[in-house]
């Protein structure tokens, strides 16, 4: 125990920086030499300064002393009187900067002070539902992924302030992270209290918090990060099912109850339950996990649907994240190609010819169709493929039932307009050909009437005036753009990527065949997937 180790910490509680230089500290009339805070001292806005004795000098008596902070004219600022005091032992304010001063809190130089966690504060996750759909459970009037919840339940015999305390999704630090999946941590406010046997839920809309559907680890924190409890679950719930303890606080966590936001859990149509959160699961087999349950359709199937619907659809990545924009891709199957527009840009790993399958909702964007995505488990990777050949077009093809395939147009150059726009006519109607930026391209010098090739995918635009409307296709990287009818000798589009790794990543084992024909429920095994990838890579290759 070193006596250079006492100290005297300072809290700003005010929302401006502040000069302390010349300020004193002291422990009394003729105690200890005064100490007098060094020129140029500034503390910063609801912040801490800690001033050992080792710098200051100021001895504090085990016996009890009167500690005073004073302006330089020597006037009392603010002091307190402490009784005998033991080893470790510090005295502190209930709350930063103000309230009654005790001697409970464990020493906490340079932070917050904060009470010490005993078994007398028993607060516990005590129910989480991570898959909404149907239900409206925060009430809010529309029923959305924000009404994920996490609900806490304290079983002690005393009322907790759970200021500082922290619920965390996510890994845990130093835990080994799927690609894409990030922590998120919900801080709770100065007085938010729960009393003694009450329950506290967390909406998605006010905690930030993103849930999986399956894999996650759900963490309750102290203020000073330690865990006070957690959870993890590695499969599907079910929608609007939750994961609950029975009995409140201290049971097992069950799937088999009933959804109880707010009250006492309490044990679904089936007994009390037995399904467990962990990997160590017994009983029958449990079916293969899928919240992918909308109507499975093909691609042209879901182009025409009415703005809002909400289905499940396969194809091959044909356009990358980053290449006409982060939160974009493209998709086709045989029956024709869409855009895949997620908010978040949170993508898996993906990669041209890869299979993917997406669920959401469609929406017309500027006249273009597209499906658009709640969140990165709205999207599984499924098995690698041959990137697709460009479907062979006309000029006068570049229309709407063309619209988000990938095509390959050869024709004259009929017109170009600055940096990022050329036109190409055969004779059929003309074409609009637009770069955009962050593909790399940059618009090649062209004369009215050479030949040129150009590989795209077809997008329609829908702008006020006096912007013009249409559709045009847009290129992915300069290899795309080429003078005359035949490819050039480097050109890669259709190699395979031999490095892809076939990693578990929310992968599916069923996918729709070239054909564009439905299999739905059928699962295919790694045999069956690998020779139609097979037959894609021969196709590919030996043209």
């Amino acid at each position: 125990m070193d006596p250079d180790d006492e100290f005297i910490e300072l809290y700003n509680s005010a929302g401006i920086d502040v000069d302390v230089s010349g300020w004193i500290l002291d422990d009394a009339p003729g105690g200890s030499p005064v100490y007098v805070i060094p020129q140029g001292t500034m503390a910063a806005p609801h912040s801490y300064l800690v001033f050992f004795r080792s710098q200051t000098g100021v001895a504090l008596n085990d016996t009890g002393d009167n500690v005073r902070l004073l302006w330089p004219d020597d006037t009392v600022v603010d002091q307190t009187l402490y009784s005998a005091a033991g080893p470790d032992l510090s005295f502190s304010r209930e709350t930063d900067g103000s309230g009654s001063w005790v001697s409970s809190y464990p020493p906490s130089p340079g932070s917050s002070n904060q009470p010490a966690y005993t078994s007398d504060d028993i607060i516990r996750l005590n129910e989480i539902l991570a898959s909404p759909r149907d239900v409206d459970w925060d009430g809010d009037g529309t029923a959305s992924y924000l009404d994920e919840w996490v609900e806490l339940f304290n079983a002690g015999d005393t009322i907790v302030d759970l200021g500082g305390w922290k619920v965390a999704d996510g890994p845990p630090p130093g835990a080994e992270r799927v690609p894409g999946e990030q922590s998120r941590i919900y801080t709770f406010p100065s007085g938010a209290m729960l009393a003694p046997g009450d329950f506290l839920v967390l909406f998605r809309h006010e905690s930030g918090l993103a849930l999986n559907a399956r894999d996650e680890s759900v963490r309750l924190l102290h203020p000073d990060d330690t865990v006070a409890d957690q959870f993890q679950y590695d499969r599907f719930s079910g929608y609007d099912d939750s994961w609950c303890r029975l009995p409140d606080g201290d049971g097992d966590w069950v799937l088999a109850c009933n959804e109880t936001p707010g009250a006492h859990n309490q044990p679904g149509p089936g007994g009390t339950g037995s399904d467990s959160g962990g990997s160590t699961h017994s009983g029958p087999p449990e079916p293969p996990y899928d919240r992918f349950n909308h109507d499975l359709v093909t691609v042209a199937q879901a182009r025409v649907l009415p703005d809002g619907a909400r289905r499940t659809i396969e194809g091959q990545v044909t356009v990358l994240p980053d290449v006409h924009a982060r939160n974009q891709i493209y998709i086709q199957d045989a029956s024709g190609g869409l855009r895949v527009y997620l908010r978040s840009a949170e993508w898996p790993p993906l990669s041209e010819g890869q299979w993917v399958r997406v669920n959401g909702r469609l929406k017309l964007y500027k006249g273009e169709q597209q499906i658009s995505l709640t969140r990165i488990d709205d999207i599984k990777t499924m098995h690698p493929g041959a990137p697709p050949e460009p479907h062979l077009v006309a000029s006068g093809e570049i229309g709407e039932a063309n619209e988000g395939r990938l095509v390959q147009l050869t024709a004259p150059i009929s017109g170009f307009w600055g940096r990022t726009t050329l036109y190409l006519d055969d004779g059929s109607g003309e074409a609009k050909i637009t770069i955009r930026e962050g593909t790399g391209i940059e618009r090649p010098y062209v004369t009215v009437g050479d030949l040129w090739t150009v590989v795209g995918v077809v997008s329609q635009w829908d702008d006020q005036p006096p912007y013009d409307a249409g559709y045009r296709i847009l290129p992915r990287r300069p290899s795309d753009l080429w003078q005359g009818g035949t490819a050039p000798d480097h050109d890669d589009r259709f190699q395979v990527d031999n490095d892809m790794t076939l990693g578990a990543w929310n992968r599916s084992p069923v996918f729709l065949p070239l054909t564009g024909e439905q299999r739905e429920g059928v699962e295919v095994d790694g045999r069956e997937a690998w020779r139609w990838i097979g037959m894609v890579i021969s196709i590919a290759l030996d043209r």
